[in-house]
């Protein structure tokens, strides 16, 4: 049991589902199969890793830029404000 926990906990650590836990307890039942299963969940795993970084560096250049942005001192000035409130 303990080591069971100790499997979810480090599954969870890497962002893991439970469903997707579950069936990796699942496949460790049936030692004599293919492991082409957990093969491709930690492609897709790592693949969803790689797209939140993407987005995470996006995310930070657009608020380094708003960062820079505004040198004013009033709110009425606040041109990240007034960019936040622009029509695109």
């Amino acid at each position: 049991d303990v080591q069971l926990l100790i499997f979810i906990r480090r599954c969870r650590e890497l962002n893991m589902s439970l469903d997707e836990i579950k069936t990796l307890v699942q496949v460790q039942r049936q030692p004599n199969i293919s492991c082409d299963t957990v093969d491709s969940m930690i492609a897709q795993q790592l693949d969803n890793v790689r797209k939140a970084q993407k987005e995470l560096q996006k995310l930070e250049r657009s608020l380094a830029k708003l960062a820079k942005c505004c040198t004013s001192n009033k709110i009425e000035d606040c041109k990240i404000l007034n960019t936040l409130n622009a029509s695109h």
